[in-house]
């Protein structure tokens, strides 16, 4: 189920046009440090507008063509500014054996798929609420409308029920499938930090592939303590 690695990437779109117009030499890093960045500005941007939709109610459809909107703004930024041009050439000076490495685990997390047990049975719950009900910060578990107590997990449980119903996917396959791009962004944060304390070329690809390894055989990484981005969205 590709789908899901899909609605991840295309957030990386609006956030690589937020930090062109904002912070434009934190995408002169390489490939790896400005997916990094770029998902890190499309995290930030949401994030004020998903506190508001929990706080009004918003509905998943007024959820989704928000996202949707962003999307589509910073594709329309892209295309108009010309900033798709330099694309082929980050990706040419990235090919080598490390991104190989990357992508064969993306294949493997993909394989293998997210954790479905344990805490992600809680996680699953309250995506799957908030796909019916929309931004409702009630806890799915409790009859009474009682407020969900888990506050740092209120983001990645948005945007995940948003992207599931942006793409039709059932929010356990959504999940499921979403492994890959948890790596990418934990492998990804991390070659961003590599290249902001030493810089050069090679310090953020040996260090991504050093998290990877380490990172490798986890099919928890989904959970929001585990990522690099994600993780710091707490809203």
């Amino acid at each position: 189920m590709l789908l899901p690695l899909l609605f991840w990437t295309l957030l990386l779109i609006p956030g690589c046009a937020v930090a062109r117009r904002l912070f434009p030499r934190e995408l002169e890093g390489g490939l790896l440090p400005s997916i990094a960045f770029s998902w890190a500005c499309a995290f930030g941007a949401l994030a004020f507008p998903i506190i508001l939709g929990y706080l009004v109610g918003m509905s998943m459809g007024a959820a989704v063509l928000m996202v949707g909107g962003f999307v589509l703004w910073g594709a329309v930024d892209l295309l108009r500014t010309g900033a798709w041009r330099g694309l082929g050439r980050v990706l040419l000076a990235s090919i080598g054996i490390e991104i190989a490495l990357v992508v064969a685990e993306m294949v493997f997390s993909f394989r293998h798929g997210s954790i479905l047990a344990a805490d992600a049975r809680v996680h699953l719950a309250r995506i799957r609420f908030l796909y019916d009900n929309g931004l409702l910060n009630v806890d799915p578990f409790i009859e009474v409308a009682y407020p969900y107590p888990i506050y740092h997990t209120n983001f990645l449980h948005a945007i995940s029920a948003i992207g599931s119903r942006m793409l039709g996917v059932d929010p356990l396959l959504f999940w499921f499938g979403s492994l890959p791009a948890a790596k990418l962004m934990i492998a990804s944060g991390m070659a961003y930090l590599a290249w902001a304390v030493l810089g050069g070329r090679w310090a953020p690809w040996v260090v991504a592939v050093m998290v990877l390894v380490d990172r490798g055989p986890v099919s928890f990484s989904i959970y929001p303590n585990q990522l690099a981005q994600i993780g710091r969205a707490h809203v």
